[in-house]
């Protein structure tokens, strides 16, 4: 049966089914509450389908059906206005329940509206193919939308007379310190954010972000991209660093890494590069005949995305290499999630870990498990750091 939550926070547990709502009890019986809008923390592992996931992210707005599109609007003008009224008088919605700082009635309201909204979306959209995927990183930024960054000002305050140090002050002093990732963000599954600026997060800022635990952990693959080409061409993955293999491979060692990283790039993604010589290396022909039909990618991943084919090579494989990214990052989550150790954020393809010292004698383990792709083993390098300033490169034991 469907229900509606009212906050998805654990503290704050509320739950609206047959036109009453109870307070402070989790569902257990999923037959009874099988179905609603969206995912809260304090439904986590429970076999619940989630309505927002069968439309791919969509808004209720987006996906009102006509015939209640007037209490919908009429309802949602409601809301809007006690959600302004929140922020001029600077209610915080992370410190809060939103049930507790909102009359009863207007809830009912609300959910019935939400539920007409849900009804709808099952009964006209197909559940996703990848729909155990999408809840488990839904439970995952869920966490990590709830878990408070710990920003650090105070070296700042020793030289607060600059301008460049006062106006970085400013800042991060009135940023959110929390991240709201959406995991619908781009067509390739690229993700965007909302809240601390983490995607687009200044390098020489990053002494303003300090771990809760003993240090950062940075993980990233090398190459990725470029591995991708090697899995979809059915080619075994280099053991070491790509262009060193490419290097040795296609130009007998006499060109520098970078060289090799710019040759290869061009010529994979531009359909006018012109080096022949890496047809060894990638079939672009294969790939296209393979992945790209009718104007649209397939990937291995199920996404179709509609693209012109010169683009289409660089978007199969960034599209394909984000899917692997985002299910070598639930494997780690899974692996620590009963240590002190978590994950505080993601950088685009790189991933973060905040370590406890106690967790140290984990990390080979970590590494191995972020490294072992279904793809084949992606080398990955590993820095670590008491500040994401700060990060070194980490030196493993076997």
């Amino acid at each position: 049966m469907i229900f509606q939550t009212l906050d998805d926070k654990n503290e704050c547990v509320a739950i609206y089914q047959n036109g009453e709502i109870n307070y402070n009890i989790i569902p257990q019986d999923t037959e009874q509450y099988s179905k609603t809008w969206s995912y809260s923390q304090y439904l986590k592992n429970k076999d619940i389908e989630y309505a927002n996931l069968y439309c791919e992210g969509k808004t209720l707005d987006e996906v009102c059906p006509e015939e209640i599109k007037k209490d919908w609007q009429a309802v949602n003008k409601k809301l809007r206005a006690i959600m302004r009224s929140f922020i001029e008088s600077k209610v915080s919605m992370n410190d809060n329940c939103f049930f507790d700082l909102t009359p009863e009635r207007f809830l009912k309201d609300y959910c019935i509206v939400k539920e007409q909204i849900c009804e709808h979306v099952f009964a006209n959209y197909s559940r996703p193919h990848n729909y155990e995927f999408l809840r488990s990183m839904t439970e995952l930024f869920t966490d990590i939308k709830y878990r408070k960054l710990n920003i650090d000002l105070d070296n700042l305050k020793e030289n607060i007379k600059d301008e460049s140090t006062k106006a970085i002050f400013q800042k991060y002093s009135d940023i959110e310190d929390t991240i709201e990732y959406n995991l619908f963000g781009a067509v390739t599954g690229r993700l965007s954010a909302k809240g601390f600026p983490i995607l687009t997060f200044n390098k020489k800022h990053r002494h303003v972000l300090n771990p809760t635990n003993d240090f950062f952990v940075e993980m990233d693959f090398n190459a990725a991209e470029i591995r991708m080409a090697y899995a979809l061409s059915g080619k075994e993955q280099p053991k070491g660093d790509v262009y060193e293999e490419i290097n040795n491979t296609v130009y007998d060692g006499e060109l520098t890494r970078k060289q090799v990283k710019d040759k290869t790039i061009v010529w994979l993604y531009d359909e006018e590069g012109k080096d022949n010589r890496l047809e060894s290396v990638f079939d672009k022909k294969k790939l296209l005949d393979t992945y790209y039909k009718n104007g649209y990618i397939h990937t291995a991943y199920g996404r179709k995305i509609e693209v012109e084919e010169r683009k289409a090579i660089s978007y199969l494989l960034q599209s394909s290499f984000i899917d692997l990214f985002h299910r070598q990052v639930l494997k780690v989550h899974d692996y620590i999630k009963y240590e002190k150790t978590f994950i505080p954020f993601m950088i685009h393809d790189c991933l973060y870990l905040d370590m406890s010292m106690s967790d140290r004698k984990y990390m080979n383990h970590i590494v191995s498990i972020f490294s072992d792709t279904e793809f084949g083993k992606y080398l990955v390098s590993v820095k670590a750091g008491k500040k994401l300033s700060e990060m070194k490169e980490l030196k493993l034991n076997g």
